[in-house]
């Protein structure tokens, strides 16, 4: 009987704060790359950039993005009395908001997510 071990798979997390912050966000995806990775996630630094630009360095250097966040939109931020795991009566539309923002991103970053 042979035994077969498994390597895993980690993606690099790019997000601001992680791995290679100290170079501009796109080009994080080629350093990726270049240091072996195969996938990559953010957290969700890529809302602050063109989902299809993303999606090009993503191509250019035959990456995966592995995983989407929702994230805080700017209304939701500006509250005072915000609690993150909380949906108040008055942000029902702003969750559904940031739900099918995540959506639209999977569907350009990685369609297998959706």
């Amino acid at each position: 009987r042979k035994t077969v071990l498994i390597m895993p798979q980690f993606a690099a997390n790019i997000g601001d704060g992680w791995l290679y912050s100290n170079i501009p966000f796109l080009e994080r995806i080629g350093a990726a790359s270049k240091d072996g990775f195969k996938s990559v996630e953010s957290g969700a630094t890529q809302y602050n950039f063109d989902v299809n630009k993303i999606k090009s360095q993503l191509d250019k250097h035959n990456m995966k993005w592995v995983l989407v966040n929702t994230h805080s939109l700017p209304e939701y931020e500006s509250r005072k009395d915000r609690k993150y795991h909380a949906i108040y009566a008055d942000e029902k539309e702003l969750f559904k908001k940031s739900l099918l923002r995540a959506y639209e991103y999977s569907l350009v970053l990685n369609k297998e997510m959706a």
